[in-house]
């Protein structure tokens, strides 16, 4: 069936309205400043004690392990200011962390003496899109409020060595979704420079988390699922000035 004049007006219409839209969003781009940032960290502890016992006629020595973990995290950042105000962009997160603990089971013979070990091994990998509005200016100064929207992946493993005999559990497996809004100061030093800090002691957070646990051994099978979740909004005066409440960064704007 043809189109009747009405309907090709109708058309016409919407076509100018979405080139119209389309032509307004490609001019905020071509003209938004992308800016970049984020954080990279590595962290590692080990040690170990040495002993030297004595009890009648045997002495014994021994070298025992303490616990030992080693974390590496990447989250880079980028966004894009649309204008002097408004900015959107988004986080990649990507966590990689190891637990170990030893055992020694016969640690007054010397003749048999066996290192055991349990490790736990978590990786997870998130995505944070935020908006951030500048509501406030003073020359270099400004401040801002930052929406972020986050989810997180992960799962865990499980390897244990025993006798000299490894074995290997998958863990759990997490899935978290997070809201947060956060105030904001940010400082102009130049052109391509801003540094950048959050204040913790005012926002609002909501967070929810089911990790999920299957069972496999022993002839049981079967899943568990726990889910917590958590929302805090307020002030917290008496932590105004903990610096452990302060995060500082800086971007970089191209």
């Amino acid at each position: 069936m043809p189109l009747s004049r009405r309907n090709l007006k109708i058309n016409n219409t919407m076509k100018k309205v979405f080139m119209t839209l389309a032509a307004v969003a490609a001019f905020s781009f071509a003209n938004a400043q992308l800016f970049v940032g984020g954080s990279l960290g590595f962290s590692s502890q080990s040690g170990k004690t040495n002993a030297d016992y004595t009890m009648g006629n045997l002495s014994y020595e021994s070298e025992i392990k303490s616990p030992s973990s080693s974390e590496f995290v990447i989250a880079p950042k980028v966004g894009f200011y649309l204008n002097e105000k408004l900015a959107v962009g988004a986080s990649l997160i990507f966590d990689r962390y190891s637990e170990t603990e030893f055992d020694y089971p016969q640690l007054w013979d010397n003749n048999s003496e066996v290192e055991n070990s349990y490790k736990n091994i978590g990786t997870a990998f998130g995505i944070a899109p935020f908006v951030r509005y500048h509501f406030a200016e003073w020359n270099n100064l400004s401040l801002f409020g930052e929406l972020t929207v986050g989810m997180m992946w992960g799962n865990t493993k499980d390897v244990a060595t025993v006798d000299n005999k490894e074995t290997t559990l998958d863990g759990p497996k997490t899935f978290a979704f997070g809201v947060s809004l956060t105030p904001g100061v940010a400082y102009k030093i130049n052109e391509h420079i801003q540094l950048e800090a959050t204040l913790d002691v005012f926002g609002l957070n909501y967070m929810c988390e089911k990790v999920t646990e299957t069972l496999d051994a022993g002839g049981v099978k079967g899943e568990s699922v726990n889910t917590n979740s958590s929302f805090n909004f307020g002030v917290d005066s008496e932590s105004l000035f903990n610096v452990g409440q302060l995060t500082v960064g800086f971007v970089y704007k191209f």
